[in-house]
């Protein structure tokens, strides 16, 4: 299932989850503004704030299983480990979170600085965490820890999406009026 699964995002707020082995449409999903499918095919995750909640889904048949509890709609940005084991959140209230998937339960919850969080992206190690503020900074964090690794600078926001090199050093930031830069992850 892992590779036969995409969800597309529309202007108009709709996700769409499209099976790619069959090329059809498994489920339109109206008013969202995150959505991502687990890497090891699992799981759909989808929230957003009209309905106030993010949504744990059946990727095979789009089932709804569960709610996150305690996850409501100002989270903003969602991401898995490589290994589908943990779900990462960020939200504009300056919290990013790690969710066992295994329960379904915050194990962390971490508080950023000064401001709220944009955008968020993992690296390929599964424990540094890249996060974009709506400050337009955009920093490095240890997951087990919660502290901050490095402050890679300061962007001309919004953001519009972060993504690691497959080797994480470095990490393209799209950002502003859709300039994108990438920057090395490694400390100076």
């Amino acid at each position: 299932v892992a590779a036969t699964r995409a969800v597309v995002h529309g202007s108009n707020g709709e996700v769409v989850v499209i099976d790619l082995q069959n090329r059809r449409i498994l489920s339109r999903l109206p008013d969202r503004e995150a959505s991502i499918v687990s890497p090891n095919g699992r799981w759909v995750i989808s929230g957003g704030r009209k309905i106030d909640a993010f949504e744990i889904f059946d990727a095979a048949t789009m089932t709804h299983l569960q709610n996150l509890p305690g996850l409501d709609s100002t989270y903003v940005s969602i991401e898995f480990t490589s290994d589908s084991k943990f779900l990462l959140t960020a939200s504009p209230d300056r919290m990013f979170s790690v969710w066992s998937t295994d329960t379904w339960t915050m194990v962390h919850n971490f508080s950023s600085k000064p401001r709220g969080i944009d955008m968020v992206a993992m690296h390929p190690d599964d424990v540094t965490l890249a996060t974009a503020d709506v400050d337009g900074y955009v920093r490095l964090w240890d997951t087990r820890s919660g502290r901050e690794l490095v402050e890679l600078g300061k962007f001309a926001g919004p953001f519009y999406g972060l993504s690691f090199s497959p080797d994480g050093e470095s990490l393209a930031i799209c950002h502003g009026n859709l300039d994108v830069k990438v920057v090395s992850t490694q400390s100076p």
